[in-house]
Order: C-alpha cells, then sequence, then structure tokens
C-alpha cells in the first residue's frame, strides 16, 4: 500500500512521513499551516505591489503626456515667436494683412544716424554755394 500511495502523482507525502509518530506530524502540519500564513502575507504584500507598481506606470505615462504636451506648446511659442518677428522685418504679413507682400505699403527707411545726417546737409551746402 505504501508503494501505491508514493507512486501517485496526487501524493504528496514525503516518503519519511510513513515512519513518522502522530506527534511529529502534527509538528510538521504546524510548519505548514506557519508557512501558508506566511505565503499569504507574501501574496497581500506582493498584491499591493502590483498596486503600487501599476500607479507608477500610469504616472510615468501621464508625465510623459504632460512633457509632450510641454515641448508642443514650446514649439508652438517658439514658432509664433518667430512669425512675430518676420512681420515686424516685413518678411511675412500678419493676420488681416493681405498675403502678398507687395501689396503693403512701402515701409519707412530708417533714420540715418545724426552723424551722417550732418555730413549729408554740409556736402548740399557746400554744393549749393558752389
Amino acid at each position: 500500500s505504501s508503494s501505491s500511495s508514493s507512486s501517485s502523482p496526487t501524493a504528496m507525502a514525503d516518503v519519511d512521513d510513513e515512519h513518522l509518530t502522530a506527534a511529529e506530524i502534527r509538528a510538521r502540519i504546524a510548519e505548514q499551516v506557519a508557512m501558508i500564513g506566511t505565503l499569504q502575507e507574501e501574496a497581500v504584500t506582493a498584491d499591493r505591489d502590483i498596486a503600487e507598481a501599476s500607479e507608477r506606470q500610469r504616472l510615468r505615462r501621464e508625465l510623459d503626456e504632460k512633457r509632450s504636451m510641454v515641448a508642443n506648446f514650446g514649439a508652438l511659442v517658439r514658432h509664433k515667436q518667430s512669425y512675430c518677428r518676420k512681420i515686424d522685418a516685413d518678411v511675412a504679413s500678419g493676420p488681416g494683412a493681405p498675403d502678398d507682400l507687395s501689396l503693403l505699403p512701402p515701409t519707412k527707411k530708417k533714420r540715418a544716424p545724426s552723424s551722417s545726417l550732418a555730413k549729408s546737409t554740409i556736402s548740399y551746402a557746400s554744393d549749393v554755394v558752389k
């Protein structure tokens, strides 16, 4: 009978269990019950760890999304700032202006510095005197 129970795939008893006293078997049962309790606690801890890891993963995805939004808004702002500079430089037309820059009124030339203005005035005055 011992060979049939030890050869059965469902038999989990150690070969030595057959030679144990009732007290020794009770002690092994108590060890197994303690191990079950420990493993149940570890399973609860593992479930908590899984939930925390899942939350960290969700937060990383949210952080990635926010970083992407920051990058997109940053690019949009840089584009608009560049567009503003182009409008100021008359390289682009602003909203509501004609699309063809040749239709824009001519821009005033920048005033010459006062030193060159004085030289041109003196040159003109000397030409008039001649």
